[in-house]
């Protein structure tokens, strides 16, 4: 075994770890019912209030995703580690040579790195995504000084030869 991390689960872990994954969803949602907004104001002035309507209806649509995709998205994931997990919020990660173990409760999981597409930060979590929609978190400060180096060496390690896929659309950087 390289490393050992146990920690206690936070309240605001699960919500800074899918706003990290939601983020450029919720840009673009913005973005996009910001412009539909604007192109019916412009297309109601010339005369077009059947290209308005559709335009607002798109526009509120998306603004609608924009202000409700991650409290909707953390009820959902919340329920879901309520269901697997229980109520235990003690989390164990250990890591491997070539996997690493999450335990919580009764949830048990392995990953093999090779599943893992890429890691990145937020402000206190280290967020490894396996996919478009899944992912585990390592909260910064559950790693000690010494934990640190040697996390940092897993990121020069076993880490920095994962398999890269290409980012899509809305992909996270």
């Amino acid at each position: 075994m390289k490393l050992s991390v146990f920690y206690q689960d936070q309240e605001a872990y699960p919500k800074e770890f899918l706003k990290a994954l939601l983020k450029r969803l919720i840009q673009w949602a913005y973005l996009v019912g910001l412009a539909g907004l604007v192109f019916s104001f412009l297309s109601y002035r010339d005369g077009s209030t059947f290209t308005a309507g559709s335009l607002l209806a798109a526009g509120l649509m998306s603004l609608a995703v924009a202000f409700f995709v991650l409290p909707l998205t953390l009820k959902e994931y919340k329920s879901q580690v309520k269901a697997s997990a229980g109520e235990e919020d003690k989390v164990l990660v250990r890591f491997y040579e070539d996997y690493l173990e999450i335990h919580q409760g009764q949830s048990h999981l392995r990953i093999d790195y090779k599943n893992i597409e890429r890691i990145f930060t937020s402000q206190n979590l280290y967020i490894f995504q396996m996919g478009k929609n899944s992912g585990f978190y390592l909260p910064k400060d559950a790693l000690t000084p010494e934990k640190e180096q040697d996390f940092q060496a897993l990121l020069q390690g076993p880490f920095n030869n994962l398999p890269r896929k290409p980012r899509g659309f809305f992909s996270n950087k």
